[in-house]
């Protein structure tokens, strides 16, 4: 994403210092991240993880989720996106962490992680995501996965598992 205009009167836009912009006229527009949730199901030492259906990254894995809606939680957001991108349910989040991630050009996201590992529903790909597919962990650490920031995740899902005992 370009950013070129200012938002509140139209003038051109110019990087002032970290994730500040100001127009000529002073208005300042702060680029802050987007929160977005991302979803690890776990399930006998395998993580389902979403095939990429649209750019950016289209082709590679990802997470299940995505950014968290106007007056919405990041557990209202994280439940939203399964059902959404798997047509899955859980009652049970349970937060593992977070990472600063790079989108695509001035997008940027604090990605909220969470494990389940029980949910109701018949998996189906739906929304943005090409396919599901359950997949070792390490693939996250891989250039088959979409998002280099991620790039820690299997070992926080092993902790997870070493804390809370093996998923059938």
């Amino acid at each position: 994403m370009k950013l070129l205009f200012c938002i509140e009167c139209g003038a051109e836009l110019s990087k002032d210092e970290g994730m500040k912009y100001v127009c000529a006229n002073g208005h300042p527009y702060w680029n802050n991240p987007r929160t977005a949730a991302a979803i690890f199901p776990i399930k006998d030492g395998k993580v389902l993880l979403a095939v990429r259906g649209r750019q950016p990254q289209r082709g590679k894995y990802d997470s299940i989720g995505g950014f968290v809606n106007p007056e919405e939680s990041i557990e209202q957001a994280a439940s939203r996106e399964l059902l959404e991108e798997t047509g899955l349910t859980a009652s049970k989040f349970d937060y593992i962490g977070s990472v600063g991630n790079t989108y695509e050009e001035n997008v940027y996201a604090c990605d909220s992680l969470f494990v389940i590992t029980e949910w109701t529903g018949d998996m189906a790909a739906a929304d943005d995501v090409a396919s599901l597919e359950w997949v070792e962990p390490a693939v996250i650490a891989s250039d088959a996965f979409a998002w280099p920031a991620h790039r820690d995740v299997p070992s926080l899902l092993q902790a997870y598992i070493d804390n809370h005992g093996p998923t059938t």
